[in-house]
């Protein structure tokens, strides 16, 4: 779906960076606690940083960042 968004806005100069967090902590996982590591707020942000602070020439199309050892 990302890909078919950038494809479509693209011509105008916008980019779109597709970021997917495992499992962080929100108000969602104090319901449900899981057992092992969960991210928190700021490892997400550090990734949307990371993405913005490239160069323009440099594409960031998708990011996937998980908790060490969560499951798929």
């Amino acid at each position: 779906m990302g890909d078919s968004i950038r494809k479509e806005v693209s011509a105008q100069g916008v980019h779109v960076i597709l970021i997917e967090p495992g499992r962080v902590e929100t108000l969602f996982w104090t319901r449900d606690v899981p057992d092992g590591p969960i991210l928190h707020e700021d490892d997400v942000a550090r990734a949307v940083l990371y993405a913005l602070s490239q160069p323009p020439l440099m594409a960031v199309n998708e990011i996937l960042i998980r908790p060490t050892g969560q499951d798929v």
